[in-house]
This record gives C-alpha cells, sequence and structure tokens, in this order.
C-alpha cells in the first residue's frame, strides 16, 4: 500500500491523468469531425438507406396477400419508402432552398437619381 504513494507512483498519475483528459479532448475533436462530415452527407445516407430497403425486400413476401386481400409487407414498405422521401425532401429543401441571409432591397442599392 506504502508503494502507491511514492513520488514516483504520484508522477506517473498525475501524468497519466494528463494524457487521459489530452486524448479525450482529441477523441471530441476526432468525433465532431466525422459527424460534421456525416451531416454533410445526409441525403447520400437517405438515399442509399432507401435503396438497401428496397434491394433486401423479399419480393415473395411482398406478393402475399393477406386477410381482407390486403398485403401487409407491401404497405409497410411503402409507408417505409415514403418515410424515406419526408425526410430526403426536409434534407434537400434545408440544404438548398433555405435562404438565411438578411434580405436587401434593390431600390436601396440601384438608387435612380432625382431629376
Amino acid at each position: 500500500m506504502q508503494e502507491l504513494f511514492t513520488a514516483d507512483a504520484l508522477i506517473s498519475f498525475v501524468i497519466l491523468v494528463i494524457l487521459e483528459v489530452v486524448l479525450g479532448i482529441d477523441n471530441v475533436i476526432f468525433v465532431s469531425i466525422i459527424m460534421n462530415r456525416l451531416k454533410a452527407a445526409k441525403d447520400q445516407q437517405i438515399m442509399y438507406a432507401a435503396l438497401a430497403a428496397l434491394r433486401l425486400t423479399d419480393l415473395e413476401a411482398l406478393e402475399e396477400v393477406g386477410e381482407g386481400q390486403s398485403r401487409g409487407h407491401l404497405q409497410r414498405l411503402t409507408e417505409k419508402l415514403a418515410g424515406f422521401l419526408r425526410e430526403l425532401s426536409d434534407v434537400i429543401t434545408h440544404k438548398h432552398l433555405t435562404h438565411t441571409a438578411a434580405s436587401r432591397q434593390l431600390s436601396a442599392t440601384f438608387a435612380v437619381p432625382a431629376i
């Protein structure tokens, strides 16, 4: 027990704590950079998820007719794809159609001199 409180052990402990803090901050920075890259490609992620859902669909399950002539698998697939399309539409709208700059009046910029 006395070996834990020697000068060498305490110095090693302080160095270990400092390294853990530095590496923790490094990990936070790394994760934030990766998340920013993922946010930039959100529309591609949604498209890949929709394509994966279509490609992984069991075609035989889609043609099964359940009680009351309903096609449950087909209904669930179309609802899933509709959700992907709504999400993709929102991402594209925010990415390309959101105007965050303040509006300017052209008449103030191109004022016609009074005669």
